[in-house]
């Protein structure tokens, strides 16, 4: 009885088993489906077959995609059965190669469960899939920082020691695309990632060298990581590594990171310790490779950023190993070897040696290269070559430079034009080389750079016109070439620095009257009020231009300021328009004489010029000095005398100018100021009666007495305000038919009339006085004056007196007396 129980149970356990099933299926979505079976073998064999379906093509992979199938996997990747998840791994190793995938893997969780499949504990069939995975997900950025957060990168370290070379390929491939996120960088070092990436440096493939070197220059970007890879001896592997002529096409690649490390003075050092640095230059100049000579000739200029590199370099003479590379017909060598002299002309010694070894004869060829890099480099080259080194210049214009430098301010890029700027800027501190640079025609080329948009070309530009245009014939070129009023542009410009170098070049060009006058016409003084008047704009650069404009331009200045100093004197063309109110643009005499007569305060003109009788040319004498030394006595000229000279030839030609103007005028029939003979007389008995008086009270009080009876005479205090002058005023304006009256004329006038006629007369016969002007037209003289001495007794320094020309025409008001305060008030 028993027997047969058992046998019944057997046919029972028969009877609930499920038959073996030999499916085939070619359709991808029944196999994806079996990826839900709780059979490992079912799985395994589901997994395997996706996985030969997905290799064959993109297509399949996309197909697949649509199937849903990377939910699946994602799924098996955490199962207990290890062939399974090895399954898994490979399948997403193969599918992750196309970016659709890795897209939609980014909704998963999935880095986490491959990070576990690369642990060490794990086999190293697993090791190989899952590391692929995390190289093809590690290009994208998304999941490089998700496999970084999820502490990926330190598995993927220890992997670089595989006995296997996919594995290790896989592995640095995955690093070299996660460092290029600057977090990485930093873990790599913390990890002691360096040394298994320099071993991978002795691999017998080239494709793992390669991705090693890639993700070691891309570390050596950080200046801690150029520490580490130091300390651990990185610098001797990577010139051994160059030393190896059968590594030669990944040479390039490692020159790259020495360039990046020699950035540090500690890595040169230590190159130049263990006379790495001189093997390292010796191979490149022997090399035949341009990639190899361009990317040393990088290096060299990387190097050269560090001041104290600048001095090992020097020390090697690298100059002259840089100038040979010229001899190269590649452009792409000769522009790295005119950065690198660029970088290292930063110190003085290698800006001598670069013009000892020949080096100014093949930048200033690259200045007319078609490569912009060339001659950019070049020209930056030459700039830092000629500050501050006068053989430098001098060797520049004997090699024809100054030519291809000038048309290089008409440059499409504005690197070269800033540099060929500079270059021009240093050259002119020479006087005979400026000339030179003048002779050429600069003037044009560098109005046509300020038209530029780039600030650093404006700013270097206007510089250059500081330096350039400083005598008469080029400040004539300048307003020919309307390069003032973009000067006047530049100065409404937003970068501080643009507009304190067109301040500059105003406060350079702006020395005489018809380029002050040009500036002025285009709205240089209303826009220099502006900034000086500015919080955030004010600078000294604006205040000594607006000073500049305002001295050559005493109308303005007057108008302006209410004062003309004891410096300034007053010539013909000179106008008094009264005050000018704050932002109110100050007009020209010629915009005033085309105004209707009106009942305002007139304009009163200064103009002794005779039409008729041509200006004769002023002759300079000869100045004669004592003889206080040997050298003196050899005839040699004292700067003094030179700058006399200079300063009378920029006055003679600025006469000669100022007579062509009145010529043009009067030939074109424009407007023109009258002549004012009765002034020209006033001065001419000035200068006979009264500039031959022994001392300067006597001068000043026959002058007041003189200006005063020229003026409708004394005026009684009571007596003021019923001096009927505004009569007079009026009648001259009916009678001349305008607004401008000639100071000459005016027969009865007041304070403001009688102090300008006296700072007129006091100006031509050498009496120094200044020109206040105060409230409700008063004006008024201030003279210095010293006392005679008493025999014996010390001489006192000069007082500051006020001139009476209304009450005691020639009495001497002492300035805080109360006496002056009451002239000078109503």
């Amino acid at each position: 009885m028993p027997s047969k129980v058992k046998k019944k149970d057997h046919t029972e356990m028969q009877n609930n088993e499920f038959d073996p099933v030999n499916l085939i299926s070619k359709n991808p979505r029944t196999v994806v489906l079996m990826l839900d079976s709780p059979e490992e073998t079912v799985l395994a064999s589901a997994c395997e077959a996706i996985y030969k379906f997905a290799e064959k093509s993109d297509a399949n992979k996309i197909e697949l995609l649509n199937t849903g199938v990377i939910n699946g996997l994602n799924r098996l990747l955490s199962l207990e059965d290890k062939a399974v998840r090895t399954h898994a791994a490979a399948c997403l190793g193969t599918l992750t190669g196309h970016v659709e995938i890795r897209k939609a893997l980014r909704k998963t969780n999935c880095i986490a469960p491959l990070i576990a499949l690369i642990q060490p504990e794990e086999e190293l069939i697993c090791h190989d899939h899952a590391s692929l995975a995390l190289c093809h997900l590690a290009a994208d950025f998304t999941s490089k920082l998700e496999i970084y957060e999820k502490n990926g990168l330190q598995p993927l370290i220890k992997l670089l020691n595989s006995i296997d070379c996919d594995v290790q390929k896989n592995a640095v491939e995955a690093i070299c695309y996660m460092v290029q996120d600057y977090q990485s960088r930093l873990a790599i070092r913390e990890l002691n990632g360096f040394k298994p990436l320099l071993s991978l440096l002795e691999s017998d493939y080239p494709i793992i060298q390669e991705l090693a070197l890639t993700t070691l220059l891309r570390c050596t970007q950080d200046a801690d990581n150029r520490t580490a890879l130091r300390e651990v001896g990185g610098m001797e592997k990577l010139v051994d590594f160059i030393g190896n002529k059968d590594f030669e096409d990944l040479h390039v690649n490692c020159m790259a990171i020495i360039s990046n490390c020699l950035e540090d003075h500690e890595c040169m050092k230590l190159m130049q310790n263990n006379r790495g640095l001189e093997k390292l230059i010796t191979f490149v100049v022997d090399s035949t490779s341009h990639a190899m000579q361009q990317r040393a000739a990088k290096a060299v200029g990387n190097a050269a950023k560090n001041a104290e590199n600048r001095k090992i370099l020097r020390e090697l003479e690298t100059e002259k190993l840089i100038i040979a590379l010229f001899s190269s017909d590649n452009i792409g060598v000769q522009a790295t070897a005119a950065r690198a002299l660029a970088l290292m002309a930063e110190n003085s010694g290698s800006r001598e040696a670069i013009g000892k070894f020949d080096g100014v004869p093949p930048l200033i060829s690259l200045l007319s290269s078609e490569n912009v890099e060339a001659r950019t480099f070049a020209s930056l080259a030459l700039a830092n070559m000629t500050s501050s080194n006068t053989a430098n210049c001098s060797l520049v214009v004997q090699a024809n430079g100054i030519e291809p430098l000038i048309a290089l301010l008409n440059d499409s890029k504005f690197e070269p034009q800033a540099n060929a700027a500079v270059s021009l800027t240093n050259i002119a501190a020479d006087e005979g080389y400026r000339a030179e640079i003048q002779r050429l025609g600069v003037v044009q080329s560098l109005v046509n750079a300020l038209q530029s948009s780039n600030t650093t070309v404006q700013g270097k530009a206007t510089l250059a016109v500081a330096a350039l245009v400083c005598d008469t014939e080029t400040r004539t070129e300048l307003r020919n070439y309307n390069g003032c009023e973009r000067i006047v542009t530049l100065l409404k410009s937003n970068n501080d620095q643009v507009r304190k170098c067109a301040c500059w070049a105003i406060n350079s060009c702006g020395n005489d009257l018809l380029t002050a006058t040009d500036f002025c016409k285009h709205g240089a003084l209303e826009i220099l009020q502006d900034i000086s008047t500015s919080n955030t704009r004010q600078s000294r650069f604006a205040k000594a231009a607006l000073d500049c404009l305002l001295n050559c331009n005493l109308s303005a200045k007057y108008s302006l300021n209410g004062e003309i100093s004891a410096q300034n004197f007053i010539q013909d063309g000179f106008y008094d328009a009264g005050q000018l109110r704050q932002g109110r643009p100050f007009l020209s005499l010629e915009e005033f004489s085309k105004s209707p007569i009106d009942a305002k305060r007139p304009y009163l003109l200064v103009y002794t010029k005779n039409p008729i009788r041509k200006v004769e040319t002023p002759v300079t004498q000869p100045t004669t000095e004592k003889k206080h030394s040997s050298r003196r006595r050899d005839g040699r000229r004292s700067r003094e005398q030179k700058e006399r000279e200079e300063t009378a030839r920029e006055e003679e030609q600025q006469l000669l100018l100022q007579q062509m103007e009145e010529e043009r005028k009067a030939a074109a029939g424009e407007w023109r100021p009258n002549y004012d003979a009765t002034l020209a007389n006033y001065i001419q008995e000035g200068q006979k009666n009264i500039q031959t008086l022994p001392n300067t009270r006597e001068q000043v009080i026959t002058l007041a007495k003189f200006v005063s009876d020229k003026m409708g005479g004394t005026i009684e205090k009571a007596n003021l305000p019923g001096f009927g002058y505004e009569l007079h005023i009026n009648q001259l304006k009916y009678e001349l038919k305008s607004n401008i009256i000639p100071l000459g004329s005016i027969s009865m006038g007041t304070f403001y009339h009688r102090a300008l006629l006296f700072k007129v007369i006091a100006d031509r016969i050498g009496i120094s006085t200044s020109l206040i002007r105060g409230k409700y037209t008063r004006a008024w003289n201030e003279v210095l004056i010293s006392d005679d001495p008493e025999p014996g007794q010390p001489r006192y320094p000069p007082k500051t007196y006020i001139v009476d020309l209304i009450h005691e025409p020639g009495r001497l008001l002492l300035i805080d007396s109360m006496e002056a305060k009451k002239y000078c008030r109503l």
